[in-house]
């Protein structure tokens, strides 16, 4: 491929076939341009993942709202996506451009650097549709020697995405132990977090926050005095950014390091969701559960997908489970939550599932994505990992996009993962409205 100057993938999905034919045919008239078709192109349901995406890839997955388009690469490995509003000309001027090129090599590399730009900027003529952003992180585990020295590491590579973030979320296992100097240490961190992003972190607890080195023997009680100065709240939302926040506390119950969220939990937080939504405030919000334990097994179940697993957990599920996962995600899904954020496993995961839910006129099936975020400080010598969850509420659509740390190289993305628009759910008085 590097004979070639230029490499264009057209983007879109089935029912942007043609356009995307006009696209690849544009191009293939010119020397020097290499057109990539994609072996089938996406439907309007499917949701897109993408793994190591360049520059360009990245945007085009999460821009799905801007298809059809192209995606156009040098030589060099830079990238770039185009929107098909901008597309066709781009490709015009390449196609000229090319062909003058092959007339004056003298004048090619000025050319190019040229026509690089003027595809750059034609990239950057993008709508106004504003997309606002989650920064996802978990199990820090302050307090341990191996995680606190990379605290300042963390914040600095951090110190971006913190500033464009709406929200800064963080799904358990604060500290390692329930004791004071661990707990500490992380609102030492939590204070620096707010500074930057001017907005204190949403967090659930986990096992560690709660429970002697996480585990919860002979029923021996919980340690809450290190948590209860911190202010845990059920509920919380943006209205600016439109979304909301469903905070459960997993490790209530459970032995070991085993959590749960009974029926007790669950009917609360109906109740916090019944106030909040009060004449239909959350419609066209975007709903997201945060909770410590995974609500999905570590196997290799249909739909379920480990992204990467840094060490074995064959064996211990008995051990660090989620009991009545299911009714949990069930709930979820009842409720319009579209996006369930978890930690405990220190790897991260990927699982998009379908619920049935009864809406008393007949089943209705309710998309369901679950994000697990590794450790982000690391623990154990493991990478450090966060998520980026980008949502847009004009488009009603969001992305996923997961980054692991290189050892102290910098943060690097994994995967990229992008659902199509989702249809509001609104469930009050009874009823289901769409």
């Amino acid at each position: 491929m590097r004979s070639y100057d230029l490499v264009v993938v057209p983007v879109g999905s089935w029912q942007d076939v043609r356009e995307l034919e006009q696209m690849a045919s544009e191009a293939a008239s010119a020397p020097g341009i290499l057109v990539a078709l994609p072996a089938e192109f996406y439907g309007a349901d499917d949701s897109v993942r993408v793994h190591d995406p360049d520059e360009g890839v990245e945007v085009a997955v999460k821009r799905r709202d801007l298809w059809p388009g192209v995606i156009v690469g040098m030589r060099t490995g830079r990238s770039v996506f185009i929107p098909g509003d901008t597309a066709h000309k781009s490709l015009h001027d390449m196609v000229q451009w090319m062909q003058i090129s092959q007339e004056r090599p003298d004048v090619k590399q000025d050319k190019f650097s040229i026509q690089w730009r003027i595809m750059v900027q034609n990239a950057a003529a993008r709508d106004g549709n504003v997309r606002r952003r989650i920064l996802h992180l978990s199990d820090l585990h302050f307090g341990r020697e191996d995680v606190s020295k990379r605290q300042s590491y963390l914040v600095a590579a951090l110190s971006g995405e913190l500033e464009r973030a709406d929200e800064v979320v963080i799904t358990g296992d604060l500290f390692d132990q329930p004791w004071k100097r661990h707990a500490r240490e992380y609102k030492t961190f939590a204070n620096t977090l707010r500074t930057i992003c001017r907005r204190p972190p949403i967090w659930v607890p986990g096992n560690h926050d709660q429970r002697l080195f996480g585990n919860n023997i002979f029923a021996r009680g919980r340690l809450l005095r290190e948590l209860a100065g911190l202010h845990f709240q059920a509920f919380a939302d943006n209205p600016r950014a439109r979304m909301a926040f469903f905070c459960f506390d997993s490790c209530r119950s459970g032995i070991l390091a085993r959590g749960k969220v009974d029926d007790d939990q669950l009917y609360e937080m109906a109740m916090e969701y019944e106030h909040a939504d009060n004449e239909g405030r959350l419609d066209g919000y975007l709903k997201v559960a945060l909770v410590h334990h995974h609500p999905y097994e570590p196997d290799a179940s249909p739909g379920v997908e480990t992204l990467i697993d840094p060490r074995t957990w064959i064996g211990r599920e008995e051990f660090v489970g989620f009991d009545g996962r299911e009714e949990f995600r069930n709930w979820c899904a009842a409720r319009g939550i579209g996006l369930i954020l978890h930690g405990h496993l220190h790897t991260p995961r990927l699982i998009e599932d379908s619920i049935p839910v009864d809406t008393g006129r007949g089943t209705d099936e309710r998309r369901l994505m679950t994000v697990g975020c590794g450790s982000s400080l690391g623990i154990r010598q493991t990478p450090m990992f966060f998520d980026i969850i980008e949502w847009s509420p004009e488009s009603q659509s969001w992305t996923v996009e997961f980054f692991k740390d290189q050892r102290g190289g910098g943060f690097l993305p994994l995967v990229v993962e992008a659902t199509p628009r989702i249809s509001e759910h609104h469930p009050t008085r009874g009823r289901h409205h769409h």
